[in-house]
């Protein structure tokens, strides 16, 4: 792992819940498994530590220096949140995919329906994009865009 720049955004339907930050965080790889760790500077999250792991295996471009998911299919991604909030989430294109979302005032049950995930890497810099449906306990939450950029050390 090595210490990296993250650059975090999220975007919903309303401006107001939208979100980003830049905080450093570590990045490498693990038996071709991509992850991504950082703490999230957010206080209502707490003390809570997130790990992004993205699985790509087969899906890697021919030179293996890109990854568009235009060209294959997209990676799993997997959220992973461990301290006030507690949450491990994957997350298909095209699927539906099922959780649980600890928080300090409880438990809620987690629906997402992915709509697509693009990640792409280049030596110093990689992006992962993703765009997801959320419902919280049956309740429609709306769309959220999750873009994260990640700068410095390799990603080769």
């Amino acid at each position: 792992m090595m210490e990296v720049q993250v650059s975090v955004h999220m975007k919903t339907q309303d401006p107001s819940q939208s979100v980003s930050f830049t905080c450093r965080g570590e990045w490498g790889q693990k038996g071709g498994v991509w992850y991504l760790q950082y703490r999230e500077p957010d206080r209502e999250m707490g003390d809570t530590v997130t790990i992004i792991k993205i699985e790509e295996d087969t899906f890697a471009s021919a030179d293996n220096s890109t990854y568009d998911s235009s060209d294959d299919a997209p990676p799993r991604v997997t959220l992973i949140r461990r301290g006030t909030v507690v949450m491990r989430h994957l997350f298909l294109a095209g699927k539906e995919t099922q959780g649980i979302y600890h928080h300090p005032y409880g438990a809620m049950n987690m629906l997402t329906l992915t709509r697509h995930i693009d990640f792409k890497r280049r030596s110093h810099f990689a992006r992962l994009k993703w765009e997801y449906d959320l419902t919280l306990d049956g309740k429609d939450i709306g769309r959220y865009i999750m873009s994260i950029e990640i700068k410095g050390g390799t990603t080769e």
